[in-house]
């Protein structure tokens, strides 16, 4: 469980970051915006989740 906590918080935030960082304000806005849909992603794949 802490493993996953890990992945999704610190992993997904860290790179956020960066990628803001390394790009632009309209394809950092991009990133940002896409946060949620790497959730769901992650959720379906990793966690095995469904989708309702």
């Amino acid at each position: 469980m802490s493993w996953i906590g890990f992945i999704g918080y610190f992993v997904s935030i860290s790179f956020q970051f960066i990628g803001t960082k390394l790009s632009d304000a309209h394809t950092g806005a991009l990133i940002t915006s896409a946060t949620p849909a790497f959730i769901v992603f992650f959720g379906r794949f990793v966690l095995k989740e469904t989708l309702k």
